[in-house]
């Protein structure tokens, strides 16, 4: 992967992140799956990948086993590439673009922030019925059941689209 990222020029690294799906150990001993998100990606005079900074989400309670393993999404385009560990390979995911509203981002990107349907609906003047319905839509869109696994597919596959 530090192939792919450092084979691209100095400008087109700038909005590119990273996102790898991980099981870590806890203090008690117990596997748990974690999002590790690298925020920012610190290259040295000699063009090798030196430090990163990253940030971790615990998972575990939502892991969906079918997902890629790392995620790179180039923020300047909003494009993401996804990619597999297997036969001790890394290799690239092909996965089907979830296309969403104008008005869908919007109240997704909200709800990503911790607002509830009645915020929602105040702050974008709709009704509380109307965001339940868009909530109800990307529900559908993302294949996702509850608004806990919809904010779980968000950090990993929709960041780029959001904004974030």
């Amino acid at each position: 992967m530090t192939d792919i990222y450092l084979g691209k020029g100095e400008l087109a690294r700038e909005g590119i992140r990273f996102s790898i799906y991980v099981r870590m150990i806890s203090r008690n001993n117990i596997y748990r799956w974690v999002l590790m998100q690298f925020a920012q990606q610190f290259i040295s005079l000699a063009k090798n990948l030196e430090s990163v900074l990253f940030v971790v989400y615990d998972m575990d309670g939502l892991q969906d086993r079918d997902v890629p393993l790392l995620s790179m999404v180039d923020h300047t385009n909003g494009k993401s590439t996804h990619y597999i560990y297997e036969e001790q390979q890394i290799k690239q995911q092909h996965t089907s673009p979830v296309i969403l509203t104008r008005r869908e981002k919007e109240v997704l990107a909200l709800i990503f922030k911790g607002f509830t349907t009645p915020q929602i609906a105040e702050k974008l003047f709709i009704s509380y019925h109307t965001v339940e319905n868009h909530k109800r839509n990307l529900r559908q869109k993302t294949n996702t059941k509850t608004t806990g696994e919809l904010v779980a597919y968000t950090i990993k596959h929709l960041g780029a689209e959001l904004g974030s």
